[in-house]
């Protein structure tokens, strides 16, 4: 919208809002942050994640840091650092709240009336859902950081801003089709990511998506945008088989053969451990593995989690027998 509006130019570098950043700044463009080509560290490798974290802090952080993890332009590599820093330039140019700014040109517009940016604690929003873990312990949301997520909404909302998307409403189709443009890269090659969504093949025809999790929050957007068909589904339970139930739904959608996913071992065994103890999960899952029940999932990472659960509510001696468990299973 900015750019048509001839506010800002995706060739416009980095160093030009922010000249406090080291020299290389002046070589990485809006462009690089959109398709995430700019070697720019993510927060959350830089271990910032904190409850209340801001754009701020991460701004600070960032522009202590004294090198790029890859040179500019070399390959894509997801960054967190890349879209905080592209919602600060839109508050820079428009001189108002990155929230206010998505009210007014794209919520507002779209009766989008269930979605919101989350930049201050506990808006009053009375339906405001909270976050779990994947084990159900509360894990709710608890940054304060915009631009890379941040935003509460529904499917219902979701699903408006999906058709807008095959309208001008929002953006000119030019500029729609550059976003839906996969990024190139220094040696010629491609990425398969445009402005803020993954391209990839589906059957012949291309298809565009995104997921996102933290904070005991799932999503999951897949387009298929010749057929019209898009698939959008949100959860407040942080488990792990999104991309699972997506490709299920959309063999489902195409009438072909899907696989359910796996049950988590673990989240069962945790149920087990609260209500019985820790011997009587121990016994669940060699019990049930082995049966070899097909239903469950037995990975190591299944255990390792479980165990890291543990550790984090001070069960010390419990996560260790639940360690040992796995060492057991994966010598």
């Amino acid at each position: 919208m900015l750019a048509e509006r001839h506010q800002l130019s995706y060739s416009d570098p980095l160093s030009k809002y922010f000249p406090e950043f080291p020299s290389y700044a002046a070589n990485i463009t809006i462009r690089n942050l959109l398709n995430h080509t700019s070697g720019i560290p993510d927060y959350v490798g830089l271990g910032l994640e904190r409850p209340g974290l801001t754009n701020q802090d991460v701004l600070s952080s960032l522009i202590r840091q004294e090198s790029l993890r890859f040179p500019l332009g070399e390959k894509f590599e997801y960054s967190n650092s890349n879209y905080v820093l592209l919602a600060l330039i839109v508050e820079k140019v428009t001189g108002q709240p990155y929230r206010l700014f998505l009210a007014k040109n794209i919520f507002a517009p779209l009766l989008m009336k269930d979605t919101f940016v989350y930049d201050k604690p506990r808006p009053e929003f009375a339906r405001q859902a909270r976050g779990y873990n994947r084990f159900g312990d509360d894990s709710d949301y608890d940054l304060l950081t915009y631009g890379e997520g941040g935003i509460y909404s529904t499917v219902a909302d979701l699903f408006k801003w999906d058709h807008a998307l095959y309208t001008e409403k929002l953006v000119k189709r030019s500029t729609l089709d550059e976003a839906f443009t996969r990024a190139k890269l220094n040696d010629g090659s491609v990425a398969n990511y445009g402005f803020g969504w993954a391209i990839a093949e589906y059957n012949g025809k291309t298809i565009y998506a995104h997921a996102g999790r933290y904070g005991g929050f799932n999503t999951y957007i897949k387009r298929f945008p010749q057929e019209r068909t898009t698939i959008i589904f949100l959860t407040n339970h942080d488990f792990k088989n999104m991309s699972t139930i997506g490709n299920a739904l959309i063999n489902v959608l195409h009438d072909q053969p899907y696989t359910l996913p796996q049950l988590s071992i673990a989240e069962l065994m945790y149920r087990t451990y609260r209500s019985d103890g820790i011997a009587a999960a121990l016994q669940r899952y060699r019990s049930l593995k082995q049966s070899g029940d097909p239903a469950y999932d037995f990975s190591e990472s299944e255990l390792n989690e479980l165990g890291c659960q543990l550790l984090g509510m001070n069960k010390t001696q419990d996560a260790i027998e639940i360690l040992k468990l796995n060492v057991e299973a994966f010598p």
